[in-house]
């Protein structure tokens, strides 16, 4: 119960930290705490996952994927947008989000005193 105290915390620090980084002309300010809930629900779902990581190492690789699929899918958002300026970043904005939970999940991880595979004798 600890440790999901905890990543929610993350997720919570790193919504903050948006919301006074991103201007309210890419997103209103009353967009925020949708997304905030949002990412709740998806993290929560995540972690409960049967194959969800089980260790800071599979966080880690899994924050990996996440940014390689991110810009995988920006590259292709950015060409397929053409001129709409908002449009062409919706993909890295759903990489920013998907990385805030991986890295909560990685937080998760560690504070259930997870070890990695490899460490286990």
């Amino acid at each position: 119960m600890r440790a999901d105290a905890i990543g929610f915390a993350v997720i919570a620090a790193f919504t903050a930290l948006l919301v006074w980084l991103v201007p309210d002309s890419y997103l209103p300010l009353k967009a925020w705490p949708f997304l905030f809930v949002a990412m709740l629900l998806c993290a929560w779902l995540w972690w409960l996952h049967p194959k969800a990581p089980t260790s800071p190492r599979g966080w880690c690789k899994a924050m990996l994927q996440v940014v390689a699929c991110g810009l995988f899918l920006a590259g292709i958002n950015f060409f397929a947008s053409g001129a709409q300026a908002k449009a062409r970043f919706a993909a890295l904005y759903v990489t920013v989000f998907a990385l805030i939970v991986a890295v909560a999940g990685l937080a998760r991880s560690l504070a259930r005193g997870e070890r990695n595979a490899r460490d286990v004798t």
